[in-house]
């Protein structure tokens, strides 16, 4: 049952990635996206969180025999990936 809690942290903190990466201004504070210098911000922290928690849910000892049923192990990879590659390849090549 802590599958649920866990992915709907995932959820949350995607939409905390969004919401900092398109509605917060660049490189002004901890709360908003650096694009130069260091990558310390809430948005590289958060996207650290989300592969921590998609790794603590593969490796939990119960996870590792059912992880290729379990449906939030695969809902939590495809959101992140989507994530990623509507930041990476998308929002990238049009700013």
């Amino acid at each position: 049952m802590i599958d649920i809690y866990l992915f709907g942290a995932i959820v949350i903190l995607l939409a905390w990635m969004d919401f900092i990466c398109f509605q917060r201004p660049h490189d002004s504070g901890y709360f908003s996206l650096h694009t130069k210098g260091s990558k310390r911000d809430a948005w590289h922290d958060a996207k650290k969180l989300v592969l921590f928690l998609i790794a603590f849910i593969i490796i939990r000892e119960d996870a590792l025999i059912d992880i290729f049923v379990n449906p939030y192990v695969w809902l939590a990879a495809i959101a992140y990936s989507f994530q990623r590659f509507f930041y990476n390849f998308l929002f990238k090549k049009f700013k």
